[in-house]
């Protein structure tokens, strides 16, 4: 028996021990009676034990948990507690943005792909753990009735699938698939968020991929899926399934440009670069600032937690805490929207101010500090 293994079985059983003792402790009690009944409840305890409780959670009743911390890195230190207990495919973060939507620069579309997967797998309902830090819930989303965040599955077996209605995509329409979830059309792979087709193959760099895949098909049918050098073209293993999260966070659609155009009528009639970029969105070319354009496509844009599915457990940690991480980065992106000429409406349109963020109506634990909970 190698030590690795050894290593993994001991911890597995400390683990469980852990577990036990937390579970059969008094002042847990009361809170799994309330959490097993349906309702809301708090838990005072020490920061450092948290990530331990919500993995022990999540062991003793697999769903989704949406985590809400203070800042950024605090974010990923909680995440990476949590992956060390039940590891770390059972655990994403849901990360900040930090391009603006009417700044001309391309996103990251590894910072896009980790967010469209986190909303998607909050959506779906999948057991996992997501992590996120009050501010990067700012920024508001598509709303949560159109399925925006839905991925295409690809698997041998089934073909290509949205997995949100289940239905299949047949291939003369997997393109359009790819465009309206905010993908690239391209002559050659060009990184994230672009694809190619030649012919019955089509290579897919997906949003949050470290390494493109390749679809072979045969009529409508995946007859190969493997990984691919972005560089060379060259394959270099099969693989089972593949899931293609969207490139961006609103779908553009002719009731929705409609929409924009009936609100930005007197914009369109006097300025060439917003005409010019209307019509590259309806094309579906990617473009700097086209998020700028995302709350005019809809109704009301909608906050991250709206996408929680029935039976999400909401973890939110030091209420008080979040708000305070919030409100300053929201007073920096108000400076930077005032020094871009953006009116406070236009701002709230795009951005949830502090004290209208919604941690929404699904199932709540809040974790405070010990002295806070017995004051």
């Amino acid at each position: 028996m190698t030590f690795p293994l050894v290593w993994a079985i001991l911890s597995s059983m400390l683990i469980d021990q852990l577990q036990h003792l937390l579970f059969s402790a008094e002042t847990m009690q009361p809170v799994l009676d309330k959490l097993e009944a349906g309702e809301d409840t708090s838990l005072g305890i020490v920061a450092s034990v948290r990530p331990f409780v919500v993995a022990s959670l999540f062991t003793r009743e697999p769903r989704t948990i949406f985590v809400v911390v203070s800042g950024n890195e605090a974010a990923e230190r909680f995440a990476n507690d949590v992956a060390a207990y039940i590891g770390r495919a059972h655990v994403c973060v849901y990360p900040e943005r930090t391009d603006m939507p009417w700044q001309d620069v391309r996103p990251d579309h590894a910072v896009i792909g980790a967010r469209t997967r986190a909303i998607g797998l909050l959506a779906l309902g999948r057991p996992m753990v997501i992590v996120a830090s009050a501010r990067a819930l700012l920024r508001k989303v598509a709303p949560a009735s159109g399925n925006v965040f839905s991925p295409l599955v690809v698997t041998r077996e089934d073909g290509v699938v949205d997995e949100a209605t289940g239905e299949p995509i047949a291939y003369e329409d997997v393109a359009a698939q790819l465009v309206s979830r905010g993908y690239e059309r391209l002559g050659e792979l060009d990184g994230p968020g672009t694809f190619t087709q030649q012919g019955d193959t089509i290579d897919v760099f997906g949003s949050g991929m470290t390494t493109p895949v390749r679809i072979e098909f045969f009529g409508d049918d995946v007859d190969g899926l493997r990984r691919v050098v972005a560089s060379t073209g060259q394959t270099v293993g099969e693989i089972d399934r593949a899931e293609i999260w969207p490139a961006r966070e609103f779908a553009v659609s002719a009731g929705g440009i409609k929409r924009l155009k009936d609100a930005l009528r007197a914009e369109l009639a006097s300025n060439r670069e917003t005409v010019d970029k209307v019509a590259m969105l309806e094309q579906g070319v990617v473009f700097g600032d086209m998020d700028r354009f995302a709350p005019y496509l809809y109704k009301e844009l909608d906050q991250p937690i709206q996408y929680a599915s029935r039976g999400t457990l909401i973890v939110i940690a030091e209420p008080r805490s979040l708000f305070d991480d919030a409100a300053h980065r929201f007073d920096e992106i108000s400076a930077m929207a005032t020094e871009a000429g953006l009116k406070p409406a236009e701002l709230e349109s795009l951005f949830a101010p502090p004290a209208k963020m919604d941690f929404g109506t699904r199932q709540r634990l809040t974790l405070q500090s010990i002295m806070r909970i017995g004051g």
